[in-house]
């Protein structure tokens, strides 16, 4: 890419920055799930039995928060307080609509659904080996190719993220992760100049 050639090294994140902006972004969904936990439990009247749909009420307000921050800062919750933005990977300049919506979609939804994947692949672990199943024969089929499939899911995309962070580090890439390739973004330093800026010296 003609930007992975220009990028300046004052704006270029190290490994470090990114394992900590990371981690903090791991730490989001259980801070927004335990405030819903306690709104639910100060409210049991309201709001006991929306704690039935936590998982997708934590996800709406994970999406709503990671969208505002990316609209506003170009960059996730944990990105802007590690004072790092999120750049086109083709010539560094802002991201468009596009570029934010599959961002927050990598940032909210995908974490989402592998642990949907995983609490199920739990549940149907658990089920097979229990005797006297209530469930249908297609449901018993659907478990059973769960079981066998979410453990190459799970390792090809573990692999694929370690790739990725490898790469990234040996700098043969900028992009430091397959969710900011899918976006077409890279990470860089927010600095009081423009990219562009730095690239016209």
């Amino acid at each position: 890419m003609a930007f992975n050639e220009q990028i300046h090294a004052s704006t270029r994140p190290n490994i470090f920055e990114l394992f900590a902006q990371e981690s903090m972004d791991g730490a989001l969904r259980p801070a927004i799930q335990h405030v819903c936990k306690v709104v639910a439990h100060a409210f049991p009247e309201r709001l006991g039995t929306a704690w039935k749909l936590a998982d997708e009420l934590c996800l709406a307000v994970e999406f709503f928060v990671q969208y505002c921050y990316m609209r506003y800062h170009s960059g996730s919750f944990s990105e802007h307080f590690y004072s790092l933005k999120r750049v086109t990977a083709s010539k560094g300049g802002a991201i468009g609509e596009s570029a934010r919506i599959i961002s927050v979609i990598c940032l909210a939804c995908l974490p989402y659904a592998l642990a949907r994947m995983e609490r199920l692949h739990s549940d149907a672990t658990f089920d097979t080996g229990a005797a006297g199943s209530s469930d249908s024969m297609s449901g018993r089929s659907i478990k059973a190719v769960l079981v066998k499939l979410y453990p190459y899911i799970h390792f090809m995309w573990e692999a694929l993220k370690l790739i990725f962070r490898i790469k990234y580090l040996l700098r043969h890439t900028d992009c430091y992760s397959p969710q900011h390739w899918m976006a077409g973004v890279v990470l860089v330093r927010h600095l009081d100049d423009s990219v562009s800026e730095i690239f016209a010296v």
